[in-house]
């Protein structure tokens, strides 16, 4: 989220809300040890700007943010 608002103030987009209903799978492997398999995220936005704007900032927030890249499970945007 930090990084999505970052990207949105540098392109002077007002946002006047962001949440995020956001889900995870944990599972266990074959030998009973559990991981985050999956995570879903769906970020609802308010503000000036409408969805042709937004979803480049959440794709580039995405690549920008040390912890999505640092996750080896699969994450799903739902916008």
């Amino acid at each position: 989220m930090l990084w999505f608002l970052a990207l949105a103030s540098k392109a002077r987009l007002i946002i006047d809300s962001y949440t995020d209903a956001a889900e995870g799978l944990l599972e266990a492997d074959a030998n009973g040890l559990w991981s985050m398999t999956r995570v879903v995220l769906r970020p609802k936005v308010t503000g000036a700007a409408d969805r042709t704007q937004l979803e480049p900032l959440h794709h580039r927030a995405h690549q920008a943010c040390f912890l999505a890249r640092s996750v080896t499970c699969a994450i799903v945007v739902e916008l």
